[in-house]
């Protein structure tokens, strides 16, 4: 995978996989998420680095929770990224609390709650990870 510029990593994204025994996968979730934030000006604009340009592919990885691939799970995630590629390099507690608040919610209203988001920014600060192949059996 090449880091180097959002461009750069689509571009890896849509090559042929480098061994026979991997496939590239088809829709996959997180390089359609990639595709859609690469035309968010203000994404583009904090993933001027290759640092950078790897954390929004592991933001990402986020899963789309209601399998939509919405506006609102891309908004979902352009926050995700804007909080973490900026000053504070966190989510924001109170952020967090609003998002973890719609699981509460019994109507079915509202976005992406953070159920998971913890555990998967850990382990994705320290696992390199291509959802866009796929060993085959």
């Amino acid at each position: 995978m090449r880091f180097d510029t959002v461009g750069a990593l689509l571009r890896a994204l849509d090559e042929r996989p480098p061994s026979p025994a991997l496939v590239q996968t088809r829709d996959a979730d997180d390089h359609r998420a990639l595709q859609r934030l690469s035309r968010n000006a203000e994404v583009i604009g904090l993933a001027t680095n290759p640092g950078a340009v790897r954390l929004l592919w592991e933001v990402c990885q986020i899963p789309d929770f209601r399998k939509v691939m919405s506006d609102s799970h891309a908004r979902f995630l352009a926050q995700c990224f804007g909080h973490l590629a900026g000053p504070a390099g966190r989510l924001p507690s109170a952020w967090v609390g609003a998002q973890m608040a719609q699981l509460d919610r019994l109507d079915g209203v509202g976005h992406y709650p953070m159920v998971e988001a913890p555990a998967r920014f850990n382990a994705a600060r320290t696992t390199p990870r291509s959802a866009s192949w796929a060993i085959m059996s």
